[in-house]
C-alpha cells in the first residue's frame, strides 16, 4: 500500500533528524512544512473528477490533500509549484532560508528515489528542476527586495504619465539599468524598456517573472509599484 504524502514526509524527516544538528534539522522541517502548505493549496490542480470528488468530501471532514494521496502526487509539476511560485510569491522567507530549501529538497527527492517512491525517470526530471530553480531563489528574493527599495525611495510615482500597465511580467531581455517585460494578459507586445538600478539588472534573468505596476513617459517605463 502506499503511504499518503504525509506520513511520507514524516518519515523522511525522521530519518533527516538522526543524522542532522538540531539548528539544520530546524531548517528541513520549516521547508518541508511549506512544502504540505504548497500541496495543500494547490495539488487539486493535478487531479481528475474522481479525485476531485474524493479530495471534496474528505475536506468536508476536515482532512487534507496531503492525507488522502499517496507519494505519486509528489510530481515535477508539484516541486515546480512549490519553488517557481510558491516560495517567491506566497511565502515570506528569507534569502538563507530558500537556499536551505533548495538543498531540502534535492535531498528530498534523492531519497524518495532511494525508497524506491519514484521512477529514474521521475527522480531525473524532478532533479533537473529542482537544479534548476534553487540558486535563482535566493537571487528572486534579493530582488524582490531591491524592487521595493527602489519604489520606496523614489518620487517617480507622484509623477503623471502617458500610459499605464500591472500585471504579472516575464523578463524577456535584460541591459544594464533596463528590462524588457512581457505581460500576462497583454501577450501581443512587449513593454520596455524598464529603468532599474544597474544592481537589479545584474542579478534578473530572461524567464523570470515578476508582478509590477509601470507607468510610461517619453519612451521609457517606470516602476510605480513593485
Amino acid at each position: 500500500m502506499i503511504p499518503s504524502i504525509r506520513k511520507t514526509l514524516d518519515e523522511f524527516l525522521s530519518e533527516q533528524k538522526e543524522r542532522l544538528t538540531e539548528k539544520t534539522y530546524k531548517g528541513y522541517e520549516s521547508v518541508i512544512e511549506l512544502f504540505t502548505i504548497s500541496l495543500n493549496g494547490n495539488g487539486h490542480t493535478s487531479l481528475d473528477g474522481d479525485e476531485h470528488e474524493k479530495l471534496f468530501q474528505a475536506m468536508e471532514n476536515g482532512i487534507e490533500f496531503i492525507d488522502i494521496f499517496g507519494v505519486e502526487k509528489i510530481t515535477y509539476p508539484a516541486i515546480h509549484e512549490f519553488l517557481g511560485y510558491f516560495l517567491i510569491r506566497k511565502a515570506m522567507v528569507s534569502e538563507s532560508f530558500l537556499k536551505t530549501t533548495g538543498t531540502v529538497m534535492k535531498k528530498l527527492v534523492k531519497w524518495l528515489y532511494d525508497q524506491q517512491y519514484i521512477s529514474k525517470e521521475e527522480f531525473e526530471e524532478q532533479i533537473e528542476i529542482v537544479n534548476e530553480l534553487k540558486d535563482d531563489l535566493p537571487l528572486v528574493e534579493r530582488v524582490g527586495r531591491l524592487l521595493f527599495e527602489l519604489h520606496k525611495f523614489s518620487s517617480i510615482a507622484e509623477e503623471n504619465f502617458e500610459e499605464y500597465g500591472e500585471d504579472y511580467f516575464t523578463i524577456t531581455k535584460v541591459e544594464k539599468g533596463k528590462l524588457w517585460l512581457q505581460g500576462d494578459l497583454n501577450l501581443d507586445s512587449e513593454i520596455g524598456p524598464v529603468i532599474v538600478t544597474e544592481e537589479i539588472s545584474s542579478l534578473c534573468k530572461p524567464g523570470w517573472q515578476v508582478y509590477l505596476s509601470l507607468g510610461l513617459k517619453k519612451g521609457k517605463w517606470y516602476i510605480l509599484e513593485p
